[in-house]
């Protein structure tokens, strides 16, 4: 074994909160929590109340709280929040189907997500801008996805904006 190529978890920890320009303050951090309570001002009633113009409005207000906090509004998490959402996620209740081992549909998404930021840059060939951090900091995409995200939602709008993710 090539022990020169080995990293041990403290630096690949380090290296991938480089990676996305974070360092978690709490075993679980999105970067919003400061701004969380001005996202979640926002709703589907409000949105609908409104004419064209005060949509705009709207929509301008969210893209600029997005824009001052400027993270790619994922989950990130602490070293000791990492190791509590492996221990977590060990402890599903897992089970072999078609010689595959699932664990649930999105079990470990947002952990993946995290330790593994070279994945988020992901594209195809016809299109370099379907990573999530290409459609994060394409401020037409960004809108689009708030608009999305209004329009859609039941409740009240905590738009964390992870469609971007989903190509909308």
């Amino acid at each position: 074994m090539d022990t020169d190529r080995l990293v041990d978890t403290e630096t690949y920890y380090k290296h991938i909160c480089n990676e996305w320009n974070v360092t978690p303050t709490t075993e679980v951090y999105t970067g919003y929590e400061h701004v969380h309570d001005q996202l979640t001002s926002y709703s589907k009633e409000q949105w609908s109340s409104v004419d064209d113009a005060g949509k705009q409005k709207i929509e301008d207000e969210i893209f600029d709280i997005y824009r001052s906090v400027n993270v790619i509004p994922i989950t990130y998490f602490s070293l000791e929040g990492c190791k509590k959402e492996l221990k977590k996620l060990s402890l599903k209740h897992h089970k072999v189907l078609d010689n595959k081992i699932s664990v649930g549909n999105t079990a470990g998404q947002n952990f993946s997500r995290f330790w593994f930021p070279n994945m988020q840059e992901a594209y195809t060939r016809k299109d370099k801008m379907v990573s999530m951090r290409a459609r994060f900091y394409d401020d037409k995409r960004l809108k689009r996805a708030i608009s999305f995200c209004l329009n859609t939602e039941t409740k009240e709008v905590i738009v964390y904006c992870l469609l971007i993710s989903e190509g909308h």
